[in-house]
């Protein structure tokens, strides 16, 4: 197969094959050995050693010997009709067109003569194609191998993903076993702490001083754990020993309520006393030392009894205080609370009310003794 032909061989071609097709055959009429065969000037451009040049004249040479030959087989015959035939023959026909590819074929397969110089570049150009050629050889084995990579990467991203989608479920499962886990601590939490609280409890009924323990901060918080353990078990009757518990808490509770009621009474009480104390010591001292100045008695006796009720039960108020912020606190949840609220409130307003009972007992024997009727009764 030939190799592709250049613009400039192909151009040349083509100006050949304008130039050879005037030369047609004749007609039969025309003395063709009168006609001259006139060389090509394509030919002349082309130096006197060039392959075409000799395949030119050996053709001519070619054709001048077998029109001798035929001279010589053939008579000469002066008539018209020998020399009609003889002009008649037709050549065969030269394809100039073929020929030259099959030159340029045939130049193209000879070996070529090339100088040191010329030899040397030719070598270079050999060295560098053979390199390109295993640096394209290379290039096809890297790309190879990347295909395979590539397709190894597409394989174990997939497989990633398909990981990283069981691990995603997993933490979340995890989450979830730890919200259960949370959610069974808290509930166990209500069960365990049954004891604790019960040991507490009964160490505050059993100690001396009872009234310090129950305003502790430390109490309440027993307390306020009693109530939250109630609530959960009245909202999970369905749990297993729920209804033992429910009703241990509450008899739990019971004892609290018992301890700080009587916490509080016990409290009241020794405000009462000590403002019945005070006011007995302050009385028999103003009656001692104003013997000589009898009118002002009765108006020093009303008022220190009055300064001294309020001041006791404003410091037993200020000592219960935090305890009954939390009684407060847990009767919005609790009824039981609710009502020692209710039955705290009428205890100080009986202890009130005894107080000032007293007080104005005292103001009216005071008042009876030491002025007339008439202005005592205005």
């Amino acid at each position: 197969e030939l190799s592709p032909l250049t613009d400039a061989e192909t151009q040349c071609i083509s100006e050949l094959e304008q130039m050879m097709t005037r030369l047609c055959p004749l007609a039969q009429d025309i003395d063709k050995s009168k006609v001259e065969v006139v060389e090509p000037s394509e030919l002349s451009t082309l130096p006197a050693t060039h392959k075409l040049r000799n395949r030119y004249t050996a053709i001519q040479s070619q054709r001048k010997s077998s029109d001798a030959k035929l001279n010589k087989q053939q008579p000469q015959h002066e008539d018209e009709d020998d020399d009609a035939y003889r002009f008649s023959r037709k050549l065969p026909p030269f394809d100039y067109v073929d020929y030259f590819v099959s030159q340029m074929t045939q130049h193209r397969h000879v070996d070529i003569q090339l100088s040191a110089r010329q030899q040397q570049g030719w070598n270079f150009l050999i060295e560098k194609t053979n390199c390109m050629k295993r640096v394209l050889f290379s290039i096809a084995e890297l790309d190879n191998v990347l295909t395979q990579l590539s397709t190894i990467y597409s394989a174990n991203q997939t497989q990633c993903q398909r990981i990283h989608h069981k691990c995603q479920n997993l933490v979340e499962e995890q989450k979830e076993l730890e919200m259960e886990a949370q959610r069974l601590r808290t509930m166990v939490q209500y069960f365990s702490d049954y004891h604790p609280l019960r040991t507490r409890v009964h160490a505050t009924a059993a100690a001396a001083d009872t009234l310090n323990v129950v305003l502790s901060t430390e109490y309440h918080q027993v307390v306020t754990r009693i109530n939250e353990c109630i609530a959960f078990f009245a909202q999970h009757k369905e749990l297993k020993e729920s209804v033992q518990y429910l009703q241990n808490y509450q008899l739990l509770r019971g004892k609290c309520m018992h301890s700080i009621r009587q916490c509080i009474h016990d409290r009241l009480q020794k405000a009462e006393h000590d403002s019945r104390s005070s006011v007995v010591t302050a009385t028999a001292t103003t009656t001692t030392g104003a013997q000589s100045d009898e009118s002002q008695q009765p108006q020093q006796s009303q008022p220190q009894l009055v300064v001294v009720s309020i001041l006791e039960y404003r410091a037993a108020a200020l000592r219960l205080r935090p305890l009954l912020r939390l009684i407060e606190s847990e009767a919005h949840h609790s009824s039981e609370f609710a009502a020692l609220l209710n039955e705290i409130q009428r205890m100080v307003l009986q202890a009130r009310q005894s107080q000032l009972k007293q007080c104005v007992h005292t103001t009216i024997d005071e008042y009876s003794s030491t002025r007339d009727t008439p202005n005592l009764i205005r």
